[in-house]
């Protein structure tokens, strides 16, 4: 961990941008992480995941760790569910203990939030200005959460998600692909996303909020801790949101964010290696048969 930490600090600073595949994206250090003024903060909304882990690691490298506050919220997206929230807690537990860092928890109040949730998160997003001094906070939605805004409108189906994805495939090509929509396994999945439409331009448009890695997805994200020599970071970061990482200490191998964890090693096609443990290989051969349909 110290090793790779330190390498990080080495990599960032002599190489102001790195060309991450799949896509050969060039990525602008400073334009995703602008400078700091003088005493002020960034804010670091943490999942446990492999993105916000990331933006975690290069913050604390080019702000330094006293000026990296970490957030975390039970229900800012998600249904308030008890069950759910104690795996979402496994996961912040891992991440914490991986950058050695003790996250703060924000409350919030629920029944308001679900009644107007662009304004609930608005409200307690600004908040943290006064509070914590943040000049700015950090999200680690990627590329392919942006790019499927146009199926969150109400009233949308399933239908409806693939007549608009292949009518426009080099659009949506991450759609596509990642959701599965050439065998059916998860279209129903982008249905069942808890973020509406109207919380999309919040998170999209905003000086004080920003996503780092809004131009990349997660096959660039595996090649962007690959090039910082960080793959044992990764490993260590949680995608699963279901009982298995609690109970067992692995990954389910059966959800979506299963599947999209290991799809993106396999998107990516760079010879590195998925070393996640996983429960169950069900995502193994729900991409072999994405692939033989593609390959058809």
């Amino acid at each position: 961990m110290y090793v790779s930490q330190n390498l990080i600090l080495i990599n960032i600073y002599m190489r102001p941008s790195f060309t991450l595949s799949p896509t050969h994206f060039n990525y602008i250090v400073e334009n995703h992480f602008p400078q700091l003024s003088n005493e002020k903060k960034i804010g670091i909304f943490l999942s446990g995941g492999m993105e916000s882990t990331l933006i975690s690691i290069i913050a604390t490298r080019v702000y330094g760790k006293d000026r990296v506050i970490h957030f975390f919220s039970d229900n800012i997206f998600s249904s308030n569910d008890p069950k759910r929230n104690s795996y979402i807690h496994t996961n912040l537990s891992r991440a914490s203990k991986l950058l050695n860092i003790t996250p703060v928890y924000l409350d919030f109040d629920y029944n308001a939030h679900i009644n107007n949730r662009k304004i609930s998160i608005q409200n307690k997003i600004e908040s943290l200005r006064e509070q914590y001094n943040i000049e700015f906070v950090m999200f680690g939605f990627t590329k392919l959460f942006f790019e499927v805004e146009i199926f969150k409108q109400p009233g949308m189906t399933v239908d409806q998600i693939k007549e608009i994805a292949f009518a426009d495939s080099v659009r949506f090509k991450s759609t596509i692909e990642e959701f599965h929509l050439g065998t059916d396994n998860y279209t129903w999945h982008l249905l069942d996303i808890d973020i509406p439409a109207e919380v999309y331009h919040l998170l999209r448009a905003n000086d004080f909020i920003l996503s780092p890695f809004k131009d990349l997805n997660k096959a660039e994200v595996v090649d962007f801790y690959n090039q910082l020599d960080s793959l044992d970071i990764l490993y260590g970061t949680s995608s699963c949101i279901r009982e298995s990482l609690t109970e067992v200490g692995k990954h389910c191998g059966k959800c979506f964010n299963c599947q999209q964890r290991y799809d993106a090693f396999k998107i990516l096609n760079a010879g590195i290696n998925d070393q996640t443990e996983y429960e169950s290989d069900e995502i193994v051969h729900k991409r072999k048969l994405l692939e033989d349909v593609v390959n058809a």
